[in-house]
């Protein structure tokens, strides 16, 4: 069975490092790493490789894993954010911050990596997707305190939306339709 497991990280490893990778090969690694978990550990290792494509590719296939098995990553949660902080990769960021969106928020809330979001969400230096992914995680993490929640929407309220794409006043907007306060004042006004 070892061998097996083997022969299957050479074969994922060849095809991550390939200049592209589809979806249905991710999703076939996925579909191989679900079955053989033994492979996981080799997975998450190639997302530290300094080939960028490799690891970009690892990364991607890490984020359609996270999707099916949150439980792989639950260990990682503290890694993940450590190494979201300190890559400059935009693509890798965005598919970190996705993984860290499938599972559950630790306590205490990790302040480095709500500051990392906060920071970039409304920054028009970053592209859209990333923007929209700190977004979505900053209110996660915002939801275990009132406090830090209401702040959250404050900015979201101030933010001048003219200035963003679609997708992210969008993203803005989806949020804003989750608030409890707002969602209260709402149902008062019925008839």
């Amino acid at each position: 069975m070892q061998e097996v497991s083997q022969q299957n990280i050479i074969k994922i490893k060849e095809t991550l490092s390939q200049t592209r990778v589809n979806r249905f090969e991710v999703d076939s690694i996925v579909d191989a790493v679900l079955a053989d978990k033994d492979i996981f550990p080799s997975l998450y290792e190639m997302t530290k490789d300094e080939d960028d494509k490799l690891s970009w590719h690892a990364w991607w296939t890490c984020e359609h894993l996270a999707r099916s098995n949150k439980n792989l990553f639950s260990l990682l949660r503290e890694e993940i954010s450590s190494r979201l902080l300190e890559t400059k990769h935009e693509g890798k960021q965005r598919l970190m911050i996705n993984i860290l969106l499938n599972l559950p928020v630790g306590e205490p809330i990790p302040v480095a990596l709500l500051n990392f979001c906060l920071d970039n969400m409304l920054s028009l230096q970053k592209p859209a997707a990333i923007q929209a992914s700190c977004m979505k995680l900053a209110h996660k993490l915002c939801q275990s305190g009132p406090e830090l929640l209401s702040e959250f929407h404050l900015l979201l309220e101030n933010a001048e939306t003219e200035y963003y794409t679609p997708a992210i006043r969008s993203t803005i907007r989806q949020i804003q339709h989750k608030r409890p306060d707002l969602h209260n004042r709402r149902s008062k006004l019925k008839f």
